[in-house]
C-alpha cells in the first residue's frame, strides 16, 4: 500500500489564539474559510459543543460532485490544536491537524494534512494536491478577513495576505 502523503501549509494571523481556535473550530463557520467552488457545509444537527470524539457530517462539492464527509475529533486541545480524521468520505485516509501557536501580536496557524487518495497517485498529483493548495490559501485570506471583520466570502483565485507557507513530506 501506498505511503500516505503529507502537505504542511503555514500562516499567521493577527488575533488571540483563543479568537482563532474558536473560529476553525466550528463547523458551520468553515463555509466562510472554503473557497465557493467547494460548498462545504454541516448538515444538521451540529454537535452543540465539540470535544475528542464528536462527528459532524458535511456536504461538498468537489469539481462538481456532491459528496457526503464524515469526520470526528480525535485530539482536542483548545486552544492549541484540533485534529480530526475522515470517518467516511472521497479518501482512503484523511487526517488534517489544525495547531495554533500563541507568537505575541500573531497567531502562526499549521495545518497538516495527511492523505490516501481513492484514484491513486495520478489523481493526487493532478487533482487533489493543486485542490488542497487552492483552499488553504483561500483560508488563510478568508480567516485574516473574517477576524478582521472584513466579508469572508472572497473569490478563489485572489492571492493570501502576507506569506504562506507550503511544504510537502511523505509518512508511514
Amino acid at each position: 500500500m501506498r505511503k500516505a502523503d503529507e502537505n504542511v501549509y503555514e500562516f499567521a494571523l493577527e488575533a488571540a489564539v483563543e479568537r482563532v481556535f474558536d473560529l476553525f473550530s466550528r463547523p458551520e463557520r468553515l463555509n466562510e474559510l472554503t473557497p465557493r467552488w467547494f460548498d462545504l457545509r454541516p448538515r444538521e444537527p451540529v454537535p452543540e459543543r465539540l470535544d475528542t470524539g464528536s462527528e459532524v457530517e458535511y456536504r461538498l462539492r468537489w469539481r462538481g460532485f456532491p459528496m457526503t464527509w464524515i469526520s470526528r475529533i480525535v485530539e482536542w486541545s483548545p486552544p492549541h490544536r484540533l485534529t480530526y480524521e475522515q470517518v467516511r468520505g472521497p479518501y482512503r485516509f484523511f487526517r488534517h491537524e489544525h495547531s495554533f501557536d500563541d507568537a505575541g501580536v500573531v497567531t502562526r496557524v499549521r495545518d497538516r494534512v495527511s492523505y490516501r487518495t481513492a484514484g491513486g497517485l495520478a489523481i493526487e498529483r493532478l487533482l487533489v494536491r493543486p485542490d488542497l493548495r487552492r483552499i488553504f490559501r483561500h483560508r488563510a485570506q478568508a480567516a485574516a478577513s473574517v477576524l478582521a471583520g472584513r466579508d469572508a466570502m472572497l473569490s478563489a483565485g485572489r492571492p493570501a495576505p502576507g506569506p504562506i507557507s507550503h511544504g510537502r513530506a511523505s509518512s508511514p
